[in-house]
């Protein structure tokens, strides 16, 4: 039974830690970005081509039914 909590303590401390310093990158790229337009604009252009190349991959490779 100890065993069991101290397991789900330990869980939960690695989570907060990893998830907080998830947190905080995404935070630091995102203001790196927002400073320049440039930049922000790129980011929405990747984006773009990626959902265009993955919907161009599931039409290729999809059900054959």
């Amino acid at each position: 039974m100890v065993q069991m909590l101290l397991l789900g303590l330990v869980f939960n401390i690695i989570a907060v830690v990893f998830d907080s310093l998830w947190g905080l990158t995404a935070a630091t790229a995102r203001n790196w970005f927002a400073r320049s337009p440039r930049r922000l604009s790129l980011v929405g252009g990747v984006g773009g081509l990626t959902m265009i190349g993955l919907g161009v991959t599931v039409a290729v490779t999809g059900r054959k039914d």
